[in-house]
């Protein structure tokens, strides 16, 4: 027996469904709010009755999957705290996602997602090249964010919409075909045999002066020194294993893993191991003064007085304090690794040594970075080999 058919004149609701007066049509839904969690219902107008029925069953089926529906007024900043809050990948990403959010919070963090398009996408790329970095470096010129800042910000705001499309909670993502500026490769700051025995005396007795010292000559990152702990030691076997980084995550300092290329052991000179014995003999000072108050539950190598992290902030303030000294306000921390790098390279140590020191992914990629000093490498091999034809005595003329 068919059904009877609906009689939609009276403008009520008839399984979720309506034509009101004005003859259009309309359909009853329900969504799980991305932001609460709570089930929320919408009205959406529609050309047809069947454009309803259709509707109506696509929104019940996203529902029973528990999938979420957003409301047509939300915001990109909402689409993007509900994207960092549902990120898998690395804490170390969701970290730098959580501080590149707020760029886009200030430039277009109010603009409803749906109204945002490729125009709009190519003005915040725009926009975003010209803010300042938050740390200046006084008496300097004022420098905008990184191509690495700007690169991040632009994932995450692509990851943010993939996650939207996803979800179909808009039709289309505005934000792949974008146009981001020329990637430009950074000036290596490296310092010289003459800088690296001034920056040697300046850091004498100074508070950080290990922590500098075993950066130089090993040419760890910031993070990587700053996480190093002492079961990652090994006085007998003169080795140092660095598998893991300092990160705060939500304010709080963890021990983090690095990506796996980064993962080494390195064995370095005999002087490195040195500083990091007298670094144990400091820290068993520092505990003894400390009493109840020492707490070093990471086990790490450098802390502060009372046993905690030492903050990437203060080690960064003390060490632009010595570098000013020197007139060279520009060096920055990482700097240190570089000049580990090119030493090591003039030194004559083969490139592939070099490159598994410093945690890089391929040989080639470490010499490209230092591809400005190749000049200097290759006057070093001339001579060395010229040494060697003397030594053998090749050409002496036969008596």
């Amino acid at each position: 027996m068919a059904r009877p058919k609906i009689d939609y004149s009276d403008n009520r609701w008839h399984n979720g469904i309506r034509k009101t007066e004005k003859g259009k049509w309309q359909c009853r839904i329900y969504y799980i709010d991305p932001l609460t969690g709570k089930q929320r219902e919408a009205i959406r107008t529609c050309r047809t009755q069947k454009e309803c029925g259709r509707l109506r069953e696509k929104e019940k089926e996203m529902l029973e999957n528990g999938l979420k529906i957003a409301p047509k007024n939300m915001t990109i900043r909402e689409l993007v705290d509900d994207y960092i809050e549902h990120f898998q990948g690395a804490p170390s990403t969701k970290q730098s996602y959580i501080s590149c959010a707020k760029y886009i919070d200030q430039i277009i963090g109010n603009l409803q997602i749906s109204k945002f398009n490729e125009n709009t996408m190519q003005l915040f790329i725009e926009k975003l090249v010209k803010k300042p970095r938050q740390r200046q470096v006084e008496g300097a010129e004022i420098k905008m964010i990184s191509g690495k800042t700007v690169r991040n910000t632009v994932a995450l705001l692509q990851g943010a919409y993939r996650r939207a499309t996803r979800f179909k909670w808009i039709a289309y993502n505005p934000t792949l075909e974008c146009e981001l500026p020329k990637k430009e490769k950074p000036e290596i700051q490296v310092l010289s045999k003459d800088e690296c025995k001034q920056f040697i005396q300046k850091i004498n007795g100074e508070e950080y002066e290990l922590i500098y010292l075993v950066d130089l000559f090993t040419g760890m990152r910031e993070a990587e020194i700053l996480g190093l702990t002492w079961d990652k030691v090994n006085f007998k076997q003169g080795t140092i294993k660095i598998y893991q980084q300092l990160k705060k995550v939500n304010g709080v300092q963890t021990l983090q893993e690095p990506k796996c290329e980064s993962r080494r052991i390195v064995k370095p000179a005999e002087y490195v191991m040195q500083l990091l014995k007298q670094q144990e003999q400091v820290q068993k000072q520092q505990q003894e003064l400390a009493g109840d108050l020492w707490d070093n539950g990471l086990n790490l190598v450098f802390t502060n007085g009372i046993g905690h992290p030492i903050s990437d902030r203060t080690l960064y303030r003390h060490y632009k304090r010595i570098v000013a000294d020197m007139n060279r306000p520009e060096l920055r921390f990482h700097d240190l690794r570089h000049t580990y790098a090119v030493n090591s390279l003039l030194a004559g140590e083969d490139s592939k040594s070099v490159s598994a020191n410093l945690g890089h992914k391929s040989v080639a990629f470490t010499l490209d970075v230092y591809a400005g000093f190749t000049n200097d490498m290759r006057e070093i091999s001339s001579v060395r080999q010229q040494k060697l034809i003397d030594d053998w005595k090749l050409f002496e003329t036969k008596q």
